[in-house]
């Protein structure tokens, strides 16, 4: 099999149409999608624990209660 590689621009219309028209040819084309940067970054993250913490504390300032979860 021959194949190529091709960068096509998805910010403009012209792009997003050029995608789509490949899209609809499944036996021969396959496209990667690139990982956005902002998805790789797990700095921001939390714990479930964590975000379930956060969300009793605002649970409780807003009730005015002292509900916590076991």
């Amino acid at each position: 099999m021959n194949a190529i590689n091709v960068q096509i621009n998805i910010d403009t219309p012209k792009g997003l149409k050029l995608i789509h028209e490949i899209e609809k040819e499944k036996k021969i084309v396959t496209i990667d999608y690139p990982n956005p940067s902002e998805y790789n970054d797990f700095s921001n993250t939390v714990t479930v624990d964590q975000a379930f913490d956060n969300l009793m504390e605002k649970v409780n300032v807003h009730f005015g209660t002292n509900y916590k979860l076991k």
